[in-house]
This record gives C-alpha cells, sequence and structure tokens, in this order.
C-alpha cells in the first residue's frame, strides 16, 4: 500500500522526467523484491506441491527483479540506452519460464533435496526463451534501424505471454478439484490480467512516450502487491494434496517430445542466429544438448532406482502374501473370506472348521445364511450396516450356532476389501464362549462377595495410595460416619498391620470409637502399592465394659485397702486392749489370792504366756493388714519396720537398699508399692526356696522404680505376668499387684530364671494427682 501511494505521488508531485522515471522504476523494483521475499517465506513454510508452485514463483521474481533493476539503470544511467538492445530484454524473456513450469506435472519428490530434473526442465524453459529472444529480436541491425517497432513487438509478445499465463491459471482453476490449488491459481489469473493492462497501457502510450513516468508503472506494481497480499493472507492449514491426475498425453509430451523437440527448436533458430552471432547461437545449442543429455542420464539413474524399488516392492510383496498364508491357514482364529455381503465363502482356515464344525469342502460355495451360522437376524443386519457405512468392524461380540447346534459367543473383526473386481470380506472370529463363562462366573463371585462385604458386621474399608476411599460398606459407615482417611500407616510403610486398636473421635460426637484395625496392602507387578483393603471390627462396647471393670476392680481395691486399715485398727484398738486386760487381771490374781499350788502356779503362768503371745500375734496381725507407719511417715518407713519384722519371722535374710533421697509419695503410691513389696516377700518365703532377698528403691525426677529380688529356684509364671490358673485369685499375688500398678498408669514385670525371680514395678509420679484423677485416667481412651 506505501509502494502503491508514493507511485501516485510521484506521478502527480514531481515534475523532473528523469527523477520521475527514476523513482518509478525504483518503486516497481520495490515492489517485485517484496513480493518475492513472501513468496519465499511461504514457499519454506509450505510442503508438497504447494511448496514448488510457491518456490517457482519465488524464482520468476527473482529473476524478473534482476531484469527491472538492469532496465533501471539503462534508463537513468545510459545515455541514448533506447537506441540499444538492453541485456534486460533477455531477463524478461526468461523470467516467466518457472511460471510456465508450473503447468508441468507436479515432481513425486517431497523431500527437501533439490529436484534435478526440474532444475534442467527450467533451464531447458529458460534456453528456449533466450533462443527465441535472439532469434526474433536480438538483430544490432534491426535496432538500429526500426527500434520503435521492435519495441512494439516485444510488447504485444508480452501481451500474449500473459493472457495465455492468466487463461492457464484460470483453467486451471475451474479443472482443479483441490480447493486450495483452485484458489491459487484464481489468484495468479488475476495476477496476469492485471499485468495485461500494464503492458496495454505501455504499448498505447509507446508513440507518446515523453522519458517520464507514467501510469503504466502504476499498473506494473499492481500484480506484485496483489502477489504480496496473497502470500500474506495465505494460511498453511488450507493446504492438501494438490496432485493432478496425469492423462497419457500429458506424460507423452513431457517424456518424449519435449526432451527431443526443445533441442531441435534450439538448433533451428540457432542456425539464424550464427549467422550474425555463431558464438551465441553455438552456446545455445550446446548448453540446451548438454540439458538434454543430463535429463536422459538422470531419467534413466530414477527408472534404475525405481526398477529396484519396484523389484523389493514385489519381494515385499510376496513375503507378504507368504505371513499372511501362513497366518490364514494355522491361526488358531477363524479365518474366512466370502463375497459381500451376503455372498458364498471364497476360503476358510483350520480354525473356522474347529469353531463351526464343518469341514472346509462342505463350507466352500456356500452362504452363512444356508449354512444357518447367524442366529439373530437383527444382529447380522447391524454388523452387515456397519461394514457397509465404514468398510471394516473391530471386535464386535456376537452369537453363531454350530454344525451340531451348540450356541458359542465371538468377537468378530473385518474388512471390506476387493478381490478380482468384487468385494469381498475378510472376517477373523474369536472364540470368546469360555471367557464369556469366566466373566459371568467371576460376576456372580464378585455379587456373591459384594453381598457378604455389605452385609458384614465389621467395617471394610478399600483405600487408594493416596487415602482416595475407593469403598465402604454399610458398617464401615455406620462406625465412623465421616470418610477413614486418617488411617494412613499401612500407605507409608507399605506392610500389613493386624490387630491394631485404633481410638477416634467422631466429628461433632463426644464418644469415643474405639476399634480393631487390620491393614492389608495390595501390589501392583512391580512392586508399587495399588490399594489397602482396611477392616473395622468395632469394639466400643467391649472397651467400655473393659473401663467398667477396670474401674470395678479399682474400687474393689479401695474397699480392700479401707477394709484392711478398718480391721487392722479394730484388732489394734479392740481385742488387742482386751487381751492386755485380760493379761493384767492374770497378774492381779496371782498377787491377790492366797499362794497357789504349783499345779495351779504353773497353769496360771501358762495362761498369762498365751495372753501375751496372742497379744503379739494380733499386734503383728494388725500391722500387715495396714501399718501405721505407712500413714503417718510414709514409704520408706513403713518398709523398713516391714522389712525387719519379716526378717525376724521368716528367717530370710532381707536387705533394703534406698538408691536415692526419698520424700513422701501420693498415697495411692505408697500404698500400691507397700503391697507390691508385701505380695513379693509372701511369695518368696512360700514359694521359693531363697534364702536371702534385695529391695531396691530409686526415685528418678518423675519416675519410681521397686525391684524384689530373690535367689531361689524361679517361678512357673511367663514374664508379662499372667501364672497357671488356679494359682492365685483376684486381689492376692501377681494378678493383685499388676491390677494395682496398672490402676496408677505404670507397669509390673516379672522377670524369672532357675536362678531367681525380680518383681519390678515402675510408676511416672507426674500422671498421678490424687486417687480420683487416676480412677479418670483409667478410663479415658488412648489417642494414639
Amino acid at each position: 500500500m506505501l509502494i502503491a501511494i508514493l507511485l501516485v505521488l510521484d506521478l502527480e508531485i514531481v515534475r523532473s522526467t528523469a527523477t520521475s522515471l527514476f523513482c518509478a522504476n525504483a518503486l516497481d523494483l520495490a515492489a517485485l523484491v517484496l513480493a518475492a521475499i513472501c513468496c519465499l517465506y511461504v514457499a519454506r513454510r509450505s510442503s508438497g506441491y504447494a511448496r514448488q508452485l510457491w518456490t517457482l514463483l519465488a524464482i520468476a521474481l527473482a529473476l524478473e527483479s534482476a531484469a527491472q533493476a538492469i532496465s533501471t539503470y539503462y534508463q537513468s544511467f545510459v545515455p541514448g540506452a533506447a537506441e540499444i538492445p538492453w541485456p534486460s530484454d533477455l531477463l524478461f524473456f526468461v523470467w516467466p519460464a518457472p511460471v510456465f513450469m508450473m503447468f508441468l506435472p507436479s515432481s513425486d519428490d517431497d523431500s527437501q533435496s533439490i529436484d534435478w530434473l526440474r532444475l534442467l526442465d527450467f533451464l531447458q524453459v529458460a534456453i528456449v526463451a533466450a533462443t527465441a529472444y535472439l532469434y526474433f529480436f536480438y538483430v544490432p541491425s534491426r535496432w538500429q534501424s526500426d527500434h520503435a517497432t521492435l519495441s512494439r513487438q516485444i510488447l504485444i509478445l508480452y501481451i500474449v505471454r500473459d493472457v495465455l499465463l492468466a487463461g492457464g491459471f484460470l483453467l486451471r482453476a475451474r479443472t482443479t478439484l483441490s480447493p486450495w490449488l483452485r484458489s491459487f491459481s484464481a489468484a495468479m489469473a488475476i495476477v496476469f490480467s492485471t499485468s495485461v493492462l500494464s503492458d496495454a497501457d505501455y504499448l498505447v502510450t509507446l508513440g507518446t512516450f515523453s522519458g517520464g513516468a507514467s501510469w503504466g508503472d502504476f499498473f506494473s506494481a499492481l500484480p506484485y502487491l496483489l502477489l504480496v497480499i496473497l502470500a500474506v493472507t495465505w494460511r498453511r492449514a488450507s493446504e492438501g494434496p494438490g496432485y493432478e491426475q496425469r492423462s497419457r498425453f500429458t506424460d507423452f509430451v513431457v517424456t518424449h517430445i519435449l526432451p527431443a523437440g526443445i533441442p531441435l527448436l534450439v538448433i533451428f533458430m540457432g542456425r539464424r542466429i550464427a549467422t550474425e552471432q555463431f558464438l551465441i547461437a553455438w552456446v545455445a545449442i550446446t548448453a540446451s544438448f548438454l540439458c538434454s543429455a543430463l535429463r536422459l542420464i538422470l531419467t534413466n539413474r530414477k527408472q534404475q532406482r525405481i526398477a529396484r524399488q519396484l523389484s523389493s516392492t514385489r519381494l515385499a510383496l510376496q513375503r507378504s502374501e507368504q505371513v499372511f498364508a501362513s497366518a490364514f491357514r494355522w491361526s488358531p482364529d477363524s479365518f474366512s473370506i466370502n463375497v459381500f455381503p451376503n455372498g458364498p465363502y471364497l476360503d476358510v482356515n483350520e480354525g473356522f472348521t474347529s469353531l463351526t464344525g464343518y469341514s472346509r469342502e462342505e463350507t466352500l460355495g456356500k452362504t452363512p445364511s444356508d449354512m444357518n451360522l447367524w442366529i439373530d437376524p437383527g444382529e447380522r443386519g447391524r454388523i452387515l450396516a456397519q461394514l457397509k457405512e465404514k468398510d471394516q468392524i473391530r471386535e464386535q461380540e456376537f452369537h453363531f450356532r454350530t454344525k451340531s447346534g451348540q450356541i458359542r459367543s465371538g468377537q468378530m473383526s473385518a474388512v471390506v476389501t476387493d478381490l478380482d473386481g468384487r468385494p469381498c470380506t475378510l472376517v477373523v472370529v474369536r472364540d470368546i464362549t469360555s471367557r464369556i463363562e469366566a466373566e459371568n462366573i467371576l460376576r456372580d463371585n464378585e455379587e456373591r462377595f459384594r453381598s457378604l462385604v455389605e452385609n458384614l458386621h465389621v467395617g471394610i474399608v478399600l483405600c487408594e495410595p493416596d487415602s482416595t476411599i475407593l469403598f465402604a460398606n454399610q458398617a464401615a459407615c455406620e462406625i465412623f460416619r465421616v470418610p477413614a482417611h486418617r488411617f494412613v500407616g499401612v500407605i507409608a510403610t507399605g506392610q500389613p498391620v493386624y490387630g491394631q486398636m485404633i481410638g477416634y473421635r467422631v466429628p461433632h460426637f463426644q464418644e469415643i470409637l474405639w476399634t480393631l484395625l487390620d491393614a492389608i496392602p495390595e501390589f501392583h507387578a512391580n512392586g508399587t502399592l495399588r490399594r489397602v483393603i482396611l477392616s473395622f471390627t468395632d469394639l466400643t462396647e467391649m472397651k467400655k465394659a473393659e473401663g467398667a471393670i477396670h474401674q470395678l476392680t479399682n474400687e474393689l481395691l479401695q474397699l480392700q485397702d479401707e477394709e484392711r486399715r478398718r480391721i487392722g485398727r479394730e484388732l489394734h484398738d479392740g481385742l488387742a486392749q482386751t487381751v492386755l486386760a485380760v493379761n493384767l487381771s492374770l497378774a492381779q490374781v496371782r498377787q491377790s489370792i492366797q499362794p497357789l499350788n504349783e499345779s495351779a502356779e504353773k497353769s496360771l503362768l501358762k495362761a498369762r504366756a498365751l495372753m501375751g503371745q496372742m497379744s503379739r500375734e494380733i499386734r503383728t496381725l494388725s500391722f500387715l493388714l495396714h501399718p501405721p507407719l505407712l500413714d503417718e511417715l510414709g514409704l520408706v518407713s513403713a518398709l523398713k519396720e516391714y522389712i525387719l519384722g519379716f526378717s525376724e519371722r521368716s528367717g530370710i535374710d532381707t536387705q533394703f537398699y534406698l538408691l536415692s533421697e526419698f520424700g513422701r509419695l501420693p498415697q495411692p503410691v505408697e500404698t500400691a508399692l507397700f503391697r507390691v513389696v508385701q505380695e513379693s516377700l509372701t511369695n518368696i518365703q512360700r514359694h521359693s526356696g531363697s534364702a536371702s532377698a534385695k529391695i531396691r528403691l530409686r526415685r528418678e525426677s518423675s519416675t519410681v522404680v521397686l525391684e524384689v529380688t530373690d535367689f531361689g529356684h524361679g517361678m512357673r509364671s511367663r514374664s508379662n505376668g499372667n501364672v497357671p490358673s488356679g494359682e492365685v485369685r483376684l486381689g492376692v499375688g501377681i494378678p493383685g499387684m499388676h491390677e494395682r500398678i496398672l490402676q496408677l498408669g505404670g507397669r509390673l514385670e516379672i522377670d524369672s530364671s532357675s536362678s531367681g525371680t525380680t518383681v519390678r514395678a515402675t510408676i511416672l509420679l507426674k500422671d498421678v494427682a490424687s486417687t480420683e484423677s487416676l480412677d479418670d485416667r483409667a478410663s479415658h481412651p488412648h489417642r494414639g
């Protein structure tokens, strides 16, 4: 658009003839160069036949740009140039050669390499055009005598050339089937029609040419501007196959007449040229024959290459036929060929005979309807309709009848092909009866399994590795009321989990949900985690019952301690005082009466001794039931006095080691530890056979550790504190010790061997504030 505006301004404003002419020629040259660059850019972005056409057009415009540049130089800077022929005249004759080559049959080579045959064709056309120019116009004597007539003849020849090109492209636009080629040809017809207008303007104004610019220069730039617009608006997506069907006449002209006719035509025109320019004539003829010879050599090599490719293709086709024949004959699937749509069978393989029960002789020449293979005519009609519409079907399931009348299921793939000029169908059928039966059995089993899982009282959840819930049965929904996405431990480790107790607080509910978790991972063949199957057993009621039992046990132990304290106090304050009073009374009797005889004296002394012994036993029993020092002075003092008395009563050497500074402990802790020492020493005396024992008590920050060790023959109980049934009862022995320590949040460990037994009790003081808080903690759920 800018070039057109500048041309108009040059015609209307510039008054100098020479300057106006130079500016017009320069702007025409700029339009030519711009059009050549645009065409080359489109050619590089295109492919196939479109690339060939745009490349030829770019070459033609490049040649015309060179001719325009030389013409501008001669018109503006060479004096008397109008009286002599210009070198640009030769290029003006040669540049349409690539355009004429657009009408030749398209090249079959879509590669990016150089098409040497097409290049030689271009050189041949260029040589003919150059020779024609030399033959008709390049005669110095004629230019000197009548150059105006020659210029008029050249312009007429240009007009005829452009008219022929416009008509040829218009004819191609009307006859081609390719949409993009039709659009391209129509645009080229418009371009050369516009070029005819510019040539006609030059011809009309030739007699009145003043040496300056004219409107013919504006019209001559219009075709190139139209080409720029065409190149800019061209879309590669619109391209497609553009090859035209070659006729035998066209092939004959291209392959026989032109290779022989062009050199003869050059010889004919060279004979006249040789009279004045022998060297030029000799060069033209030599170049023409050299191009013909090279083209003949290249054509021969191409034919040899095609022959080798055909031979290789023939061998490959033979191998393919052998492979197909082997696959057809020996495939376990059923292969058959019959005339489409319901013609007789032409060939079948052994798979067909095995599947249907019909022999090859019974099948050939008969149609599927004759053999009554189809069960459902509607199913047959549907498959035939798809074949008619798409010419092929893939993996269509159907049912058919064998020779014995058995109904079987098959999977059919078929394609319609041409054999000997008639449509035939190649059908492949695979027997899937066993697969269908297996799928039905699997489906029934899956339904039974799904029904079983849905009605289980155990919650079942199926998870992806990212914890996405794939399936949850009704029991799981009732248990959790929300998705169980928090159970992701098995996903991280990849290891199964069995019998894991989980405490879970349901959102918006105060109730603690206790479940027993089993998690089973499933893996892919490469070892990566596929999914996780989670099962949840609701143990909430059991945990409630267990908590109630623990609470009851704790209350029973508290009641036991209270009852021991009461009985011990009653023995000490009541019975012991009564026995003491009786003993004092017997002493007064002995002093107040007359001397007794020897027998009465002995009886009275014996009665006082028995009363003293009874008093000591009552005090000991009261102390064993509940030592007063435990409440008054604490655990350490009570243990020291108890151990001293135990050693005296039992004869077992018992050592007490206090390994750290000790103060008072919470009353439940002191009572529990004292009972552990008391029960352990009692077991040592009764069962171990040990002559000595050691008691260690230490306090480590917030932890109290008590150890009671003997050196006897060990015990039959396991290290976890369980003993054989019938050996002890609740509240007595090891179960009683274990229950007391458990109520305080501690643990009781027993290590026993043939060389002795150690009872170890560990209690965390930070969790012990009072008996009430301990009771609360005993029933509190674990959040782990």
